[in-house]
Parts: structure tokens; C-alpha cells; sequence
């Protein structure tokens, strides 16, 4: 599920250049996440092909995500 979302966020440059100003200016706590291997192998193509690291594909997921639940209420 995680996967799809980040393939379906499709993070442009100002969505990356966003991020980084955000954990700029914010506190972050770190988390961990167990993945699937699979699930590994896909962040790392992503990562090549987009030029962003693993850890932020995650948090762009995670808060188009949360966006996305915060509008069903």
C-alpha cells in the first residue's frame, strides 16, 4: 500500500525542495519501519530514478496519505 502511494505521489521537485525546508525547520522522531524486500527494491529503483532518498519518499507518502484521510472526515 505504501508503495502504491508513493508511486502514485510521483514527487516533483518542488515537492522535494518542500520536504527538505521542512525537516529544516522541524523536530523529527525517528521511526522504525519494517519492509518487505520487495517492497526495499521498489524504493530503491524510485530512489535512482527520482533522485530522492528512500527516507523521504516515505514521509511524502505518509503525508499525502494523511491529507488524503483528513479530507474523508
Amino acid at each position: 500500500m505504501l508503495i502504491t502511494a508513493i508511486r502514485e505521489a510521483n514527487l516533483s521537485r518542488v515537492d522535494q525542495r518542500k520536504s527538505a525546508h521542512a525537516l529544516k525547520t522541524v523536530n523529527v522522531k525517528p521511526v522504525l519501519v519494517y519492509l518487505t524486500h520487495a517492497q526495499h527494491a521498489d524504493l530503491q529503483k524510485l530512489k535512482a530514478k527520482l533522485d530522492v532518498p528512500v527516507s523521504e519518499q516515505i514521509r511524502t507518502a505518509i503525508d499525502r496519505y494523511l491529507k488524503q484521510m483528513e479530507s474523508r472526515k
